[in-house]
């Protein structure tokens, strides 16, 4: 497994050396901040890879895998002790076919988020060891191999986003049931659960002539947050609302939109490059 890299140097893949003593094809001093970034749009852009190399590292838990920058970190601390090195393109350990599954996998990501919606619900299609882990400490359905290869195929054919037919193809047939014997590489689609029904309201909490008109003097924020090069910026942002209500969460594909608060002033934080950076509006 590889991921490419591309800096002022050219293009590089990391990966794990493939003999005692490889040294990497080009030479740097960490901290390398060009480096780092390199890796960071990496990992946006081929996050499966990455959390296949984490995962080859030993390193691999939700709490990394779910926070790109500290991805980022696993990765240069072993490219500072040769765990993994940057080798020429053209040169990675192997071509097999969970190389190529993952490259589709991450070729879907970068198309359509780590989080998608297909009938109003939130999907995710992760890898099945990641499914096991994200299940743990968070309430998702699990999508039947079937029924889940059929959404990917037709999210991908209803929309405006490109993906080669060999490369969906492939992904579909790597999509597989939670079930699927240990150690197998494939794909499991997960579904966010549907809201309850609601309870019958109390008298407290009819909906009054009163409370209809501070509903209606509500309104809605949208933010949209990318890099440079004008790409989907993933990260953690804090939005402090007029009121004193502060809401938390994270950006997964460059914009989000916030419903129902107050007229007046909101303070927007968000993690970017280690530094708390503010904006008003």
């Amino acid at each position: 497994m590889a991921i490419r890299i591309e800096n002022i140097f050219g293009s590089f893949e990391l990966r794990r050396p493939v003999r005692p003593g490889e040294d990497s094809a080009v030479s740097f001093n960490l901290p390398d901040r060009a480096l780092e970034q390199a890796l960071r749009q990496a990992v946006d852009w081929h996050p499966g890879a990455a959390w296949d190399l984490i995962d080859q590292l030993g390193e691999f838990s939700p709490r990394i895998v779910a926070a790109p920058e500290l991805m980022v970190g696993v990765l240069v601390e072993a490219l500072r002790w040769g765990r993994l090195v940057l080798a020429g393109e053209g040169n990675s350990e192997s071509d097999d076919p969970a190389d190529r599954s993952w490259a589709a996998y991450d070729t879907f990501v970068a198309l359509f988020g780590r989080e998608f919606l297909v009938g109003m619900r939130a999907h995710r299609l992760v890898s099945r060891e990641s499914a096991i882990e994200i299940r743990r400490g968070a309430d998702y359905d699990v999508v039947p191999a079937a029924e889940a290869q059929a959404i990917v195929t037709n999210s991908v054919k209803t929309s405006r986003k490109p993906m080669a037919a060999p490369k969906l193809e492939l992904l579909t047939k790597s999509i597989v049931d939670l079930r699927a014997p240990a150690g197998q590489l494939g794909f499991v689609l997960l579904r966010a659960p549907s809201v309850q029904a609601s309870r019958r309201l109390s008298s407290e909490e009819a909906i009054t002539p009163e409370k209809l008109k501070k509903l209606a003097a509500k309104q809605w924020i949208e933010v949209e947050i990318v890099d440079e090069d004008g790409l989907p910026y993933p990260m953690d942002f804090e939005m402090r609302l007029p009121g004193g209500e502060v809401r938390t969460g994270c950006i997964e594909d460059s914009i989000f939109k916030l419903d129902g608060i107050l007229p007046g002033d909101c303070q927007l934080l968000i993690e970017s490059n280690n530094d708390a950076e503010r904006w008003r509006r």
